[in-house]
């Protein structure tokens, strides 16, 4: 749950003032010293950001669902379960790839009330509270996470220097990770 992931955090950094009042509420509304939550909000808004990047630019998040278009033939974004990055394909219910074109706010189709399978790379929903779960890969480190959540709040705080070494750290991981996913991937094809 997200609250692991703070205390994990807040380890790192060493403030232990922030980590005991992690542990011990369940609640950021419930959280009484200002600057505490303050803190934690802040770090809740780093993990979100630092969520989004990743599943924006080295992960492949996909997810397929079946919608149904209103009256103009639209697909409103705000009815897909996640927030979509990129449509793969958008598949009638005779299985027919149909043609479609995205806009700000939606995707437009010919077809009004007409129900679609689609697939979509898709970004996590954010999380708002401690008890929130990760929409995030099981296999995923989530030490990587925290060393980018770790940067931007010392950043925050006006700690350059650390937040670059954390950023550092955290974008080398990142790679790393991502190229052994390729190599197991390209492995598996040369067989």
């Amino acid at each position: 749950m997200l609250k692991n992931i703070l205390i994990k955090c807040t380890e790192i950094m060493g403030r232990d003032d922030l980590s005991e009042v992690l542990k011990n509420s369940s609640d950021v509304d419930l959280i009484e010293n200002q600057n505490a939550q303050n803190d934690v909000l802040r770090l809740i808004n780093f993990f979100n950001y630092t969520t989004n990047y990743v599943a924006e630019n080295y992960l492949d998040l996909m997810f397929n669902e079946k919608l149904k278009t209103d009256s103009e033939g639209k697909l409103y974004y705000y009815n897909f379960c996640f927030a979509p990055v990129r449509i793969f394909s958008i598949i009638s219910e005779s299985g027919k790839h149909i043609q479609y074109e995205i806009t700000p706010n939606y995707v437009l189709t010919k077809s009004p009330h007409s129900t679609f399978s689609v697939t979509y790379k898709y970004t996590p929903n954010e999380c708002s509270n401690l008890e929130s779960m990760p929409d995030f890969p099981k296999n995923f480190n989530i030490d990587i996470l925290c060393y980018g959540i770790v940067s931007e709040f010392l950043a925050s705080k006006s700690q350059l220097v650390e937040s670059e070494f954390w950023k550092k750290k955290f974008l080398n991981r990142l790679f790393k990770s991502k190229l052994q996913r390729e190599r197991r991937l390209k492995s598996t094809f040369l067989r």
